[in-house]
């Protein structure tokens, strides 16, 4: 979802195809625990504008704020919007923010920002160069609990960031031969989460975005507090754009969690070609 967004793909066709056992779920291939693969996978193949098609976006009108005991995300709208009496002159950007507050598991506080730009290429390039290939991550405590309850079936070293606490340090330790790709990786790993969740709301956003130690559930539930009232955004069609269609469709074949397949990962990209245009209904 994040390498859509960041690709601003509105209109895509993806298929999934249980092979050979219907015993276990398909799931969205973890590749290497980053979205990097997905991402150049669509600059490969190109993106093209859909002729004929309009775009809509919501911008943030009123705060919206889920708040817990340790988490909490908001929606703001930018000040402009509340002084603008011409709505449909203004351009979609939401300016993200996110903080990560690890201190008890010695990784410290940590901020990442972004900005989800009308310009797609801008919006690419940073994505592909800042967030993309950071991978998802966990600690090592709470590994066996987990698999004990029958998650994350096809985790490894190969997918995961891996941390365990360092008695001897102030820092936690990566188990990762690789190590960190970035010194904040976990941190920007979250902001890629929450591209991929916001992007859940079918429309670009424009306004901003904050979130303190975010989860998917939290941006979920975000979402649905944004729609829960339609004061809380405005709906403007954009006619200077129109909606984009990836030239790839993807087959993903998995054969069960957690087992790779012979192309080396579990259900790798396995084919990818110029098919149609799909309309707009």
């Amino acid at each position: 979802m994040a390498a859509l967004v960041a690709s601003q793909i509105t209109n895509a066709f993806i298929e999934y195809e249980n092979v050979k056992s219907q015993k276990f779920r398909v799931e969205v291939p973890i590749l290497d625990g980053s979205s990097i693969e997905y991402v150049e996978e669509i600059r490969r193949v190109g993106i093209e504008e859909q002729e004929g098609a309009r775009l809509t976006y919501l911008c943030i009108m009123r705060p919206v704020q889920v708040i817990k005991q340790d988490k909490a995300a908001w929606f703001l709208p930018l000040p402009k919007d509340l002084r603008s009496s011409s709505l449909s002159l203004q351009i979609p950007t939401l300016h993200m923010s996110v903080q990560v507050n690890f201190e008890h598991e010695q990784l410290g506080t940590t901020f990442c920002l972004f900005a989800l730009e009308s310009d797609p290429d801008l919006t690419m390039n940073a994505f592909h160069q800042e967030i993309a290939s950071a991978r998802t991550f966990t600690f090592e405590k709470e590994i066996e609990w987990m698999q004990t309850h029958g998650l994350a079936r096809g985790g490894s070293l190969d997918n995961a960031v891996v941390f365990s606490k360092n008695e001897q340090a102030t820092k936690a330790t990566v188990r990762n031969a690789e190590g960190l790709r970035f010194h904040d990786e976990w941190t920007r790993h979250k902001m890629l989460d929450c591209i991929g969740d916001i992007g859940l709301a079918g429309y670009p956003l424009h306004g901003y975005f904050f979130a303190t130690s975010p989860g998917h559930a939290l941006i979920h539930e975000l979402l649905h507090e944004l729609f829960k009232d339609p004061q809380n955004y405005a709906k403007i069609l954009y006619t200077n754009k129109s909606d984009k269609m990836t030239m790839v469709q993807w087959y993903f074949i998995a054969d069960e969690v957690g087992r790779r397949s012979s192309a080396g990962h579990l259900g790798k990209v396995a084919h990818s070609s110029i098919l149609r245009r799909y309309e707009i209904v």
